[in-house]
């Protein structure tokens, strides 16, 4: 699954603006994180809504907007075809101005390899982190940039290319 909404991230929405879901085999790989006790709840509210719990972008530590139906995002591209799938999508106008670009394009090349393009421009020096969420402990080889999701049907590997020195942080709290 992947997300770039024209309805921004009010009510019910997220935000979740060029996030990926990745399932393979019966198996959560990338998943939306977050559970959903009632509307508004503490957790919902500060963690499920929040792009933090989603597999996009934060932008100086900070997500795109919350319940706001400003902060759209929008598919520019799509094609699907026998030997692979093409989707991007650009979320620029969900970080609220913090951001003059941010397209990501998901190449599916069946059957089972997806590559993903992130392209961000900012105007001025900042972070950028790159989020992947996932129900159980991630192998991460900071060395060799690759992160190992094990399900149990199947397992994702993630391998970063640019830029060529990154750090990892894994977590297991909301």
């Amino acid at each position: 699954k992947f997300k770039s909404s024209p309805y921004g991230s009010i009510s019910h929405g997220h935000a979740e603006q060029n996030s990926f879901i990745i399932e393979a085999y019966g198996s959560p790989l990338a998943i939306s994180s977050g559970y959903y006790p009632w509307y508004g709840s503490p957790h919902h509210a500060q963690w499920t809504w929040e792009s933090r719990s989603k597999n996009t972008i934060l932008v100086d530590g900070k997500g795109q907007g919350v319940q706001s139906l400003e902060a759209k995002g929008k598919i520019t591209h799509f094609v699907a075809g026998d030997k692979f799938d093409y989707v991007a999508g650009d979320a620029t106008q969900a970080y609220e101005g913090r951001i003059d670009l941010f397209e990501r394009q998901l190449f599916f090349v069946k059957p089972n390899i997806i590559a993903i393009y992130d392209r961000l421009e900012a105007g001025r020096q900042c972070t950028y982190d790159w989020l992947l969420n996932s129900l159980k402990q991630m192998e991460v080889d900071a060395d060799a940039q690759t992160i190992r999701v094990v399900g149990d049907t199947a397992e994702m590997w993630t391998y970063f290319v640019y830029p060529e020195t990154l750090s990892f942080e894994q977590t297991d709290q909301f």
